[in-house]
């Protein structure tokens, strides 16, 4: 089992690849993955469904690796990237193994989200209101306080693993 000490390093190669067994979500922010991953992710591997993913192993060795991942299926690779929070794919070796890492990296999470303010992000729905308002000749200050939508902002209950309601990922397979 992976405890909360250990520490862990991306993996340059694939030679791990498709050996996971168990898989789960992890809310996140993209960059909060970014900078505890040490890495903006590959989006050059061509193995799956997905625009960015880390490989990564332990740092004791690379016998237990991890692959985290988005999906095409969800959006673009900006839409993934871009909101307060993404549900990340997170597959492992074995149950044990992946509740270790994910308890690990939802707590290196949570502390990167609560040293940083969330943004306030106006909803796509209300910028398309407040540039219709503009046009029409309102000031920006009126339009804002009369369609000002805002998007939700993450708090780190939000950001806890694992994610309530949501059944295990199906096992990786070549």
């Amino acid at each position: 089992m992976v405890d909360s000490e250990r520490s862990y390093h991306l993996l340059i190669d694939s030679r791990h690849l498709f050996q996971w067994q168990v898989g789960t979500w992890l809310r996140a922010p993209y960059q909060a993955l970014v900078e505890i991953l040490s890495g903006p992710g590959d989006t050059q591997l061509d193995i799956g469904n997905y625009h960015t993913a880390w490989l990564l192993a332990a740092s004791a060795g690379d016998e237990l690796t991890f692959f985290i991942h988005d999906s095409r299926d969800d959006g673009t690779q900006d839409e993934n990237r871009g909101g307060s929070v993404y549900e990340w794919h997170v597959h492992g070796p074995d149950e044990g193994t992946l509740t270790g890492f994910c308890r690990w990296l939802s707590e290196r999470v949570i502390a990167w989200h609560r040293a940083r303010p969330a943004p306030r992000r106006i909803t796509a729905r209300s910028r398309e209101r407040i540039n219709e308002l503009l046009r029409g000749g309102m000031s920006a200050s009126e339009a804002m306080s009369g369609a000002a939508e805002w998007e939700p902002t993450p708090d780190a209950a939000d950001l806890a693993w694992p994610i309530a309601g949501r059944a295990a990922i199906e096992p990786l397979s070549d």
